[in-house]
């Protein structure tokens, strides 16, 4: 049971950084944003290709990457509701492709400890005391461009936190 709980906490605390962030760069232009995503992909892409399973550095790779697209989508997509519930379809048919190209169940007899090299760059991974715990970069992405979306309908950031959770 306290695994559960301990990993909610850490979807919890990701998702309200992920959805935080969009406010603390408000004044950061877009290119810059470009910039920063462009080095992410490529250092995304780099680590993938050559199966540099660089575990944590990984994962920060996937949140540069995660956030940054998901800030240039919350900036590209029009604050009305008809745009974003198309783009949260597309998001939720990408997000389930992503797990099941990535979920591979195994023997028990012949899990290892090691997490293969292109599984971590497709999840944010996180070797925890009580197992292995991954959450999608389209989640992570996804929650970056709501976070863009709610700050351009002019909400604020705790009404926005708020109301996402408790509805």
């Amino acid at each position: 049971m306290a695994t559960v709980f301990f990993s909610l906490i850490i979807s919890l605390v990701l998702a309200l950084l992920c959805m935080a962030i969009p406010w603390g760069t408000r004044q950061v232009k877009t290119w810059q944003v470009t910039i920063a995503f462009g080095i992410g992909i490529v250092l995304w892409v780099l680590g993938a290709a050559f199966s540099l399973g660089w575990y944590p550095w990984t994962n920060i790779v996937d949140f540069l990457v995660a956030v940054g697209a998901g800030m240039l989508l919350g900036r590209v997509i029009h604050a009305k509701f008809r745009p974003f519930l198309i783009f949260l379809i597309v998001m939720s048919i990408l997000d389930v492709t992503q797990i099941v190209l990535t979920t591979h169940p195994s023997a028990p007899t012949t899990q290892s400890t090691s997490v293969p090299a292109g599984q971590l760059y497709a999840n944010f991974f996180l070797q925890l005391p009580w197992g292995k715990y991954g959450i999608g970069i389209f989640d992570l992405l996804l929650l970056s461009a709501i976070g863009v979306y709610w700050r351009c309908r002019n909400s604020d950031w705790l009404d926005c936190s708020i109301h996402d959770f408790v509805r």
